[in-house]
């Protein structure tokens, strides 16, 4: 590869797609920059930690198409020491990469032992369906709501700013459970595109939230502030779409792409569900509220900063008339006989005649008004109601931003109580709003659990009814596929069910009806699907149990469990694990299996009562009367042997070598 360029065009470029290259990585190929040039499009950069990556085309001079990977820091740093009247290449050598002028009065090689094949590229922008954004509203809405966003990851889902749509309205919204900012834009929906089904509803919430990460928007922001390239159309074009984690791996994860120009980034979006954000937000009809100029607000906060205290930051809001003062607050000595002190103040002028007093973190307003322009008026709106109720500020409408207040520390002259009680007040402050939106949440999850209880509950009836009335020409494969289809809906239903019991308090109870209403629904149809290969082995003259003349299984495929003078035969099958006719199990059950396999418990109770199991009171064992088909080798030892253990170490075959060292080898 080489190619000839203008140094300083393609160090805009570099320095832009830097920002995508990780700092730590286990793959050395991804701390370089792929360039791959042709002569069709010129040169494209790739960069990328697998989470989120760029793309960009730029226009060179290409004298031989290839791919190189280029050291970042030593490519840009050469560049840097290039006559600005000189032209630039760079070259793939066998020594390494090459950057030099036209003249050699610069020539640099740097050697690199990794492969441009170990570097993913990062595909181009294809979507059919999609968002179309003004580049100008796109910026607006980052800078307004990335400030916002969860810090310490402790909650996945507030750690990015979330984007939903209406069609023509768009909504980007980020919270840290002590604010929440809004940012409204207009964005063109061009074929089938969906952020997330959009609800009118305070009560709803989108089935599926986008969720994009911080780091994916601080490097859209980075593009949407280049106005040098003067090439690129001012429109954002932003989709979403499902891949697969792997090549080979049926998982799915969701990702956003981004498209400005010749610029192309993606990112994985944030695994979980935002909160119901609407419920949040204030009526501001109910609220009085009162105006002031930016740049006013602003600059008083500036000239207060030395004033704040570090760790407990609190400027006291006091309206009075049409004046506003700013009292920053900091706690006292306790040699004083005082609780607080205030530091510093300044008066500005308001709109709005109200007389009252609201403290909040400085930080919150500060945040604001740093992405505003001077000349933006602010509106404030202050609660009407019970202590601890938020405020409200908007600006013209398209801007809006919840906060909680702080409290005044009560009157102590002891500094380190006067600090505990302003903790434990914000504390407060926000568990109330984190209350707010976990109740919205639990609520949504209690319905979407009862609803996949009735949908699996539909599953299973279907499927015995569609067997029950199935054409003689369906044979036993068409049967099972169906048992097999039922049961991987049923344990889908089931796992998102236990995902969101856990946030759900105090559920135990329920948790345990709905693993038992599962278990009964997936025995259900385990049933159906024994007895029909039950039925189909059954019908064999030549052999029903250890050979059958389609060839289900040979001798040396059967695996065997002997001990507590009981002996068992098995072989696994497409749809589980098969245990023979005439198989023995314990009658008695240790406590450990009732303490910790319930499931087994109950499956052991059914068999029994369908006339699966019965007893041989001569032997004192129960006898399999039939063959059974368990989901899976563990579940048929646990209820075999009456024992909480491991299928794969009990079940051996004719040498007495475990399933577990059979799978290994295989």
């Amino acid at each position: 590869m080489k190619i000839h360029f203008e140094p300083k065009d393609l160090l805009k470029i570099l320095r832009l797609v830097k920002t995508a290259v990780p700092r730590t990585t286990f793959t050395p190929a991804l701390r370089h920059i792929k360039i791959h040039a042709n002569f069709k499009d010129g040169a494209i950069l790739h960069a990328t930690d697998r989470e989120h990556g760029i793309r960009v085309r730029t226009d060179v001079d290409v004298s031989e198409p290839g791919c190189a990977l280029l050291p970042v820091k030593e490519v840009i740093d050469a560049l840097a020491t290039i006559p600005k009247n000189s032209r630039a290449i760079i070259e793939n050598t066998d020594e390494g990469i090459r950057v030099a002028d036209d003249d050699a009065g610069v020539d640099w090689c740097f050697a690199s032992e990794e492969s441009a094949d170990d570097f993913p590229d990062v595909a181009d922008f294809t979507a059919e369906s999609y968002h179309e954004i003004d580049a100008d509203d796109m910026l607006t809405a980052i800078q307004r709501t990335i400030f916002a966003v969860e810090k310490d990851g402790m909650r996945q889902a507030l750690t990015g700013v979330c984007c939903e749509s209406d069609g023509k309205t768009m909504y980007a919204v980020a919270t840290d459970g002590r604010r929440l900012a809004i940012q409204k834009f207009t964005g063109e929906c061009i074929g089938k595109h969906a952020l997330g089904l959009f609800v009118d509803s305070v009560d709803e919430e989108p089935e599926r939230s986008t969720i994009v990460p911080v780091n994916a928007l601080k490097l859209l922001e980075k593009c949407l502030k280049e106005k040098t390239i003067e090439k690129f159309p001012y429109v954002v074009k932003m989709a979403t779409s499902d891949v697969a984690v792997k090549d080979d791996d049926d998982e799915m994860r969701r990702i956003v792409t981004f498209q400005y120009g010749d610029v192309t980034l993606f990112s994985h979006l944030v695994e979980g569900r935002y909160p119901k954000w609407r419920g949040i937000v204030p009526t501001s009809s109910l609220m009085h509220d009162v105006t002031v100029k930016n740049g006013e607000l602003k600059s008083a906060l500036k000239s207060l900063a030395p004033s704040f205290s570090k760790n407990d930051p609190h400027v006291d809001l006091m309206f009075a008339g049409h004046r506003l003062t700013l009292n920053a607050i900091v706690a006292k000595t306790p040699y004083n006989g005082a609780p607080k002190e205030v530091r510093g103040t300044i008066e500005i002028p308001c709109n709005g005649y109200i007389t009252g007093k609201v403290g909040v973190n400085p930080k919150f307003l500060s945040d604001i008004t740093s992405v505003f322009s001077d000349d933006m008026e602010l509106r404030l709106y202050l609660p009407d109601g019970k202590e601890g109720d938020p405020m409200l500020l908007e600006t013209d409408g398209d801007y809006s931003c919840v906060m909680m207040p702080l409290h005044d520390s009560v009157d102590t002259p002891i500094i380190p109580a006067a600090q505990a009680e302003r903790e434990r007040r914000e504390i407060e402050a926000k568990a109330e709003l984190e209350k707010r939106i976990a109740e919205n949440t639990i609520e949504q999850n209690r319905r979407t659990i009862g609803d996949n209880v009735c949908k699996a509950q539909k599953y299973a009836d279907t499927a015995e009814s569609n067997l029950a009335d199935a054409p003689e020409t369906w044979d036993l494969s068409d049967k099972t596929e169906i048992c097999r289809e039922t049961i991987s809906a049923i344990e889908h239903l089931r796992d998102e069910c236990r995902v969101l019991s856990d946030e759900i308090p105090a559920d135990a109870e329920g948790y345990e009806q709905r693993e038992s209403a599962f278990a009964d629904m997936l025995e259900k149809v385990n049933r159906i699907q024994s007895q029909l290969e039950s039925d189909d082995l059954d019908n064999d003259d030549t052999s029903k149990q250890t050979m059958t003349t389609n060839n289900l299984f040979t001798k040396s495929e059967l695996l065997y469990i002997e001990a507590k003078n009981i002996t068992a035969t098995g072989y696994e099958t497409e749809n589980g694990f098969l245990v023979c006719k005439g198989s023995q199990a314990v009658v008695d059950e240790a406590p450990s299996l009732q303490k910790y396999y319930k499931n087994a418990v109950r499956i052991r109770k059914s068999l029994i009562e369908q006339g699966i199991l019965k007893i041989d009171t001569e032997k004192s064992v129960y006898v399999f009367t039939q063959n059974y088909v368990f989901d899976s080798e563990t579940h048929a030892a646990n209820v075999i042997l009456g024992v909480s253990t491991h299928g794969d170490e009990r079940w051996k075959d004719e040498s007495g070598t475990p399933l577990k060292e059979m799978k290994s080898k295989s």
